[in-house]
């Protein structure tokens, strides 16, 4: 029986699982796939599911209790002035 990490398409594939775990100046990653802050990670239930999902690492900007001002990114301030 395969482990419960072993995705789907692994399954289907035949492919077998593979030790992707990579060490980051002394913390263990389970993969090298690190979430850059930004548009994915502007949110905390965001940051968990795509931790849960996969992902070696997320970041994030900031953090703090107050819901922070809304920054808007070069493609959108482009759009935002018509």
């Amino acid at each position: 029986m395969p482990s419960a990490s072993v995705t789907t398409w692994q399954m289907r594939a035949n492919v077998p699982e593979l030790d992707t775990t990579v060490d980051l100046c002394g913390v263990t990653l389970r993969n090298p796939l690190i979430l850059a802050s930004g548009i994915w990670g502007c949110a905390a239930g965001t940051l968990v599911r795509l931790a849960r999902e996969g992902a070696g690492a997320v970041t994030s900007k900031s953090c703090g209790l107050a819901r922070a001002r809304a920054i808007l990114t070069p493609l959108s301030s482009i759009g935002a002035r018509g």
